[in-house]
């Protein structure tokens, strides 16, 4: 019952976000309409998309790392010792780390699609395609939008798993808060920064900025081959990090009761 009242918290956010944010940055572009009826819905979108991911980005990744406060204070409370009595922990483990995916999972991509119908509802002409670069190919806006909505999945799941692994050590969930949002500020800073110079040198530019966390998780560019390489790669590590911290029930039963 509590995670579909999450869920449905982080749905209702998701809708109203979208709303606001789409007609915002309408607003900012098309002051009192003017061009709109001259602007095909799918340059129209890319431009709301890039406009709403870069202003969104800082407010989706702090509700995500919030939306991890119900496995914090489960942790921290003790009450997976009264599970353990009835359930094995494996069992326990799987059942919270599949649920906090799955909280984060439709957040973004959620916003992604109301994004794109509210747009495609307000502009009347409708495109052909979209043309990133003057002797680049046409892309299809729907296949843009699945990429983006994958890309944002993964990087859902890397938040919350970071998240998990600083919350087991720290037991006030502002500060668990504070530090996952930094860490993840210091990655993206050092991925941006080293990452695509170092991978230059063996890999075309493409492929280099896939493994730029907030170029390529966020706003899609790069290749999506590295994208999908870089992403996957951060989620497994750190899924292992989360099942080492945590595989110990008795470790988790004495942390309760040495911070207790």
């Amino acid at each position: 019952m509590k995670n579909s009242k999450k869920n449905l918290y982080l749905l209702i956010t998701s809708v109203i976000a979208s709303i606001v944010m789409v007609f915002l940055s309408i607003n900012s572009q098309y002051p009192d309409g003017l061009g709109m009826d001259r602007v095909p819905f799918d340059y129209a979108w890319f431009d709301v998309y890039i406009y709403t991911s870069s202003t969104f980005l800082v407010a989706a990744t702090l509700i995500l790392i919030t939306s991890c406060k119900g496995v914090h204070d489960l942790y921290h409370s003790g009450m997976i010792k009264n599970m353990l009595q009835r359930e094995k922990f494996n069992n326990i483990k799987k059942s919270i780390l599949a649920n906090t995916w799955l909280s984060g999972f439709f957040f973004y991509p959620v916003f992604l699609i109301l994004t794109y119908i509210v747009c495609f509802i307000v502009f009347p002409t409708k495109g052909v395609g979209i043309n990133l670069a003057t002797d680049g190919p046409m892309y299809n806006s729907l296949l843009i939008l699945l990429k983006s909505c994958i890309i944002t999945i993964i990087y859902s799941t890397i938040i919350s798993n970071v998240t998990l692994i600083v919350s087991k050590k720290i037991k006030n969930f502002a500060v668990a808060t504070i530090l996952s949002f930094i860490i993840i500020l210091i990655y993206s800073v050092i991925s941006q920064l080293i990452f695509p110079k170092l991978l230059k040198a063996f890999f075309s530019e493409q492929f280099a900025k896939g493994f730029d966390l907030i170029n390529g998780l966020i706003f899609g560019f790069g290749s999506i081959i590295s994208i999908l390489i870089h992403g996957f790669i951060l989620v497994i590590i750190t899924t292992l990090i989360l099942n080492k911290i945590y595989n110990n029930p008795n470790e988790v039963v004495l942390n309760y009761e040495n911070e207790n």
